[in-house]
């Protein structure tokens, strides 16, 4: 493995708001952009599917993900968008959405969507918070915002998005790798009382009886929620908390999604990462490994840099930050 690989910084962030307000404003060419838009997020999903299935295809697959979900974000904004235009013709035109005028009343395009997509291009418009937050989880877990996801968040606004009902557990070949370089896990801020028997955490706090706002001590082992705004919570605790010496040392398991605020702040901190040769199977209750479309970065925070390259060098490649 690469134990003196230089540790890189500064990576660009995705400039996905100027697209989506470049979104064309015709409605004629709205929808035009909105069918082509489809077929080629089918098509990128397809692509992303069997790259998956390559044993060399992990970068390749990172690059298609982050495409895709831009392409996803602004397919459902420009619907919403979409869904905007029909509620305006409804209110001036006495419920005819068969011709989209301005305000003056020139026509300015025919559109014939049919009543359920009228229908859900409006809840989109109505509900562009939903929106915000399933795209925002999506990315956190590696998954595809679509549409359907956020009509499921308007349906039942309680249920977090793709998080399921069941506890899904970290490979214990990560956990003990973790121990080996800190000696002990003192504290885990993010877990349940049923994982913390394989963890061994001295001190665990729970959804119920949150981690965030009490004492981190010692050293920390993290596997946050993967959903918004927690993971940027606990990740930027973390940081906090490492820096004011209140945490020794720390490793943190989570999506390599490094251009994010959050997890950029974390690498400024770490003195080395560790990329898994593919997807971390994580298990759930009776050990039945499953892997989402993401892959993970383990971050690791401390003074024992060569230890942590030697026990994690066997999990992927590791890499230093060469400012600590």
């Amino acid at each position: 493995m690469a134990d003196g690989a230089v540790f890189m910084k500064g990576l660009a962030m995705s400039d996905i708001k100027k697209r989506i307000e470049n979104l064309p404003v015709k409605p004629k060419d709205l929808q035009r952009w909105i069918l082509v838009g489809k077929v080629k997020l089918k098509a990128q999903i397809d692509a992303i599917r069997a790259i998956s299935k390559l044993d060399d295809g992990i970068a390749a697959h990172a690059g298609a993900l982050s495409d895709t979900q831009d392409l996803a974000e602004e397919l459902l904004y420009a619907e919403s968008r979409l869904g905007g235009l029909y509620d305006e013709v409804e209110s001036e035109q006495g419920k005819r959405t068969d011709v989209l005028c301005s305000s003056k009343g020139t026509k300015l395009d025919k559109i014939e969507p049919n009543r359920k997509q009228r229908h859900f291009a409006k809840e989109l418009h109505n509900n562009e918070e939903i929106i915000a937050k399933v795209v925002a989880e999506a990315r956190e877990k590696g998954e595809v915002p679509v549409r359907q996801h956020v009509l499921n968040k308007i349906k039942q606004p309680h249920v977090s998005f793709n998080s399921g009902e069941n506890e899904w557990y970290t490979p214990n070949e990560y956990i003990e790798a973790a121990r080996k370089v800190m000696g002990s896990i003192d504290t885990d801020p993010a877990t349940t009382a049923s994982a913390n028997k394989r963890i061994g955490a001295k001190t665990f706090y729970t959804a119920e009886n949150t981690g965030l706002g009490k004492g981190w001590k010692g050293n920390v082992w993290m596997n946050p929620p993967y959903s918004q705004p927690l993971v940027a919570n606990f990740c930027d605790t973390f940081a906090h908390k490492y820096r004011s010496k209140e945490i020794k040392q720390g490793c943190v398991l989570i999506n390599n999604i490094t251009e994010t605020r959050f997890a950029q702040r974390l690498m400024e901190i770490s003195s080395a990462i560790c990329f898994p040769m593919g997807r971390v199977q994580f298990l759930d209750i009776n050990d039945k490994p499953g892997a989402p479309l993401q892959g993970q970065m383990v971050i690791y925070c401390g003074n024992n840099t060569d230890s942590f390259v030697k026990e994690f060098s066997c999990l992927g490649i590791c890499l230093r930050n060469v400012d600590k």
